[in-house]
């Protein structure tokens, strides 16, 4: 595991918002499908039914809007260009913006900081491109003040030519931080 940074005393952090700082690594694991939130399970299905899993499925079929209301401002989607460094996010939903500061439309996934961060992007980016399939995973680490944060992330490849990706949705599922109502969770520590 490469660390995406440090938190507070050169503390190792691997989770994209360091502001607050982190005393245990981030814990990556694969979701598997029956572990998704019920709100992924639903963004799964539709996509599935529009024929993702086959490439089937392009940016016109697929509807944003469709999307459990509660994941909209978690979610980001990634324009696949010509080469990686082409790739833009066309959508980067507004708790993203809350969480990382700055509104990341029309910007490379790659120019993100910290270098480590930009990097796994690239990387997920890229195994999917290569390989196109979905993938979820399972984040797990604690804050410096001790409090745990968990979320899990979905990535779903679209394709406008049933061949290539031309699109990755990335949807953030924040759920299991909220449902403490401890805004800790999800944010860290106020400054």
């Amino acid at each position: 595991m490469i660390p995406i940074g440090y938190g507070r005393g050169g503390v190792e952090c691997y989770f994209l918002d360091i502001r607050w700082g982190c005393r245990r690594a981030l814990k990556e694991e694969i979701l598997s499908l029956e572990h998704f939130t019920d709100s992924l399970r639903a963004v799964m299905n539709y996509w599935s039914g529009l024929g993702g899993e086959d490439l089937r499925c392009g940016w016109k079929q697929f509807d944003l809007m469709a999307i459990p209301k509660p994941l909209l401002p978690s979610t980001m989607v990634v324009d696949i260009g010509a080469t990686m460094e082409d790739n833009r996010f066309r959508y980067w939903g507004s708790q993203m913006t809350e969480i990382r500061g700055s509104d990341r439309t029309g910007c490379s996934p790659y120019d993100i900081t910290p270098k480590e961060l930009a990097q796994a992007f690239y990387d997920s980016h890229a195994d999917i491109i290569n390989n196109p399939r979905w993938t979820a995973h399972s984040y797990e680490f604690e804050w410096s003040t001790g409090v745990e944060h968990k979320h899990h992330v979905l990535r779903l490849p679209l394709s406008d030519d049933g061949e290539t990706v031309s699109q990755i949705v990335v949807i953030a599922d924040f759920s299991q931080s909220y449902a403490s109502g401890n805004e800790e969770l999800l944010y860290g520590p106020p400054a």
